[in-house]
């Protein structure tokens, strides 16, 4: 990246602001009781052995969670999220994460072996599974973390798009010891949440001389962390620039408004050709504030610049 000079009147206008927080969807955080969940096989179904969940206290760190008991063993035991986690998660796919944290208090019996930490998903449109490796003997609370996006899951049946749309189940696999006929391996969970990390749009940039008001959005790129930035509304055959940098800004530049600062910086410029359309490649760090510059000077006279901004947003 470049760093874009501007005049010094302006780079001194610059102010920060807080940043935006991820878009929480669902939150469970086991403060006094179980809130919902239950305890079922990997189908939904509920078991017959004595093996139990139930509300704890962790007096080491003082926090409630979600306590698991392998009591007789032999069956796999999973929870199933409450229905506050249902429902479509389209909005969410390549932006969501869900996310929990999870505790192997004690290992159990003799013949131990270790499963993966495992987490499924289904509905009408089929059944997907997400899988990170599990651990190799009794754990601290561990942090886990998984990106709503198709790449990360396996569909088993049906698919990604149509499953999303209409998420019926959520389970996670509490019990990842097996050690057959004897018993004691002891689990928790806590601090469930689905939560969405879409970028926020802010700022809003004026008509153009073909009365549109071009617009600014992002999706996942080719590359892991990369982003593919789609502009639409350009006057054709204009050039421009995507600017980046860490803070908001509202600095007024005739009747359009540069809300992008704290040092900002570019990437390269671009061209609207026919269509009026810009698509480029970047990777831009989670947290930055990005926003496309172009010329437009036909609005030159019913704007007071020959530049103009679009929307901004926050990653």
């Amino acid at each position: 990246m470049k760093n874009l000079a501007l005049p010094l009147a302006i780079t001194s206008l610059f102010a920060a602001t807080a940043s935006g927080a991820p878009q929480l969807q669902a939150a469970s955080s086991f403060q006094s009781n179980l809130e919902g969940w239950v305890r079922v096989l990997e189908d939904g179904s509920a078991p017959s052995d004595d093996s139990q969940i139930r509300f704890a206290v962790d007096s080491t760190v003082n926090r409630g969670y979600l306590h698991f008991d392998d009591l007789t063993g032999g069956q796999g035991s999973w929870i199933e999220a409450p229905r506050k986690y249902r429902g479509d998660w389209t909005p969410l796919d390549s932006y969501g994460v869900l996310a929990f944290d999870h505790r192997l208090i004690d290992r159990g019996g003799e013949g131990v072996a270790f499963r993966d930490y495992t987490v499924r998903i289904d509905g009408p449109g089929g059944i997907a599974y997400a899988t990170l490796p599990g651990p190799t003997g009794e754990t601290r609370w561990e942090r886990l973390y998984y990106d709503i996006v198709e790449s990360q899951w396996t569909v088993t049946s049906g698919n990604w798009d149509a499953l999303i749309s209409n998420v019926t189940g959520l389970r996670i696999k509490i019990e990842i010891v097996s050690n057959g006929s004897v018993p004691g391996d002891v689990a928790g969970v806590d601090n469930v949440i689905l939560e969405s990390q879409a970028p926020l749009t802010y700022c809003e940039g004026p008509p153009n001389s073909i009365g549109s008001v071009a617009t600014l959005s992002v999706r996942p790129g080719p590359a892991p962390g990369s982003q593919t930035f789609v502009v639409d509304g350009l006057p054709p055959h204009r050039n421009g620039i995507l600017l980046l940098g860490p803070s908001r800004a509202s600095v007024p530049m005739g009747c359009t408004t540069l809300c992008v600062g704290g040092g900002i910086a570019r990437l390269a410029p671009t061209n609207a050709g026919a269509t009026g359309t810009v698509v480029q490649e970047g990777e831009v760090p989670p947290g930055f504030r990005v926003q496309y510059g172009y010329r437009d000077p036909a609005g030159a006279g019913n704007c007071g610049s020959a530049f103009r901004f679009t929307n901004a947003l926050e990653l």
